[in-house]
């Protein structure tokens, strides 16, 4: 399963810090990283540019179809480890 994560670049983010912290996450729902690759980029957000990190991670286990499932699971792992490092979520895909 591929998932990719957009958030706003931030002088605290480090590659291995979030890699850390989200493996920590996933690993309370029973999944693992097994890939993690990130770049920065610069996005349109309404009239301005903003710097932002995409970062795509592959995990292990089957692709979940239901959104509701998604969201109870992965979604939050996301969230609670963004959260805990004070970086701010754009999107997740």
């Amino acid at each position: 399963m591929e998932i990719e994560i957009k958030i706003l670049e931030s002088s605290t983010y480090t590659d291995y810090s979030f890699e850390k912290e989200l493996q920590a996450e996933l690993q309370k729902i029973g999944r693992n990283i097994l890939g993690f690759n990130s770049q920065l980029t610069r996005e349109r957000i309404g009239f301005r540019k903003k710097d932002m990190r995409i970062i795509n991670v592959k995990l292990d286990g089957e692709e979940i179809e239901d959104p509701d499932e998604f969201n109870d699971t992965i979604s939050k792992a996301v969230l609670r480890a963004t959260e805990s490092l004070s970086l701010e979520l754009y999107a997740l895909i």
